[in-house]
């Protein structure tokens, strides 16, 4: 028994290009796409700033680990400080 290959006596089609989309040009959604990753990044950083947080102060799990010594910050306090955290972290993923 022998197993042989058929050629293709027809070529394959040639797939034409698409059309250009219409209605929005690929410049802006280029930039949307980049705001929309930097809104997504910085809301990622407040939350995991805040989880920490949390976890730390909030958590009885490792209060009872970790002992909070003196007084528990406020979260006012730690939201502040988010105002120099996110753009020092944004600055960090752009490269």
């Amino acid at each position: 028994m022998s197993l042989s290959v058929s050629k293709r006596s027809t070529p394959s089609p040639v797939l034409k290009p698409l059309p250009p989309a219409k209605g929005v040009a690929p410049g802006f959604r280029h930039a949307v796409r980049t705001v929309l990753h930097l809104a997504a990044d910085a809301a990622a950083v407040v939350l995991a700033y805040y989880a920490a947080y949390s976890l730390r102060f909030q958590s009885e799990w490792l209060t009872g680990i970790v002992a909070v010594s003196g007084k528990v910050p406020e979260w006012m306090t730690y939201q502040e400080v988010l105002y120099a955290v996110v753009p020092l972290w944004l600055m960090i993923f752009w490269y």
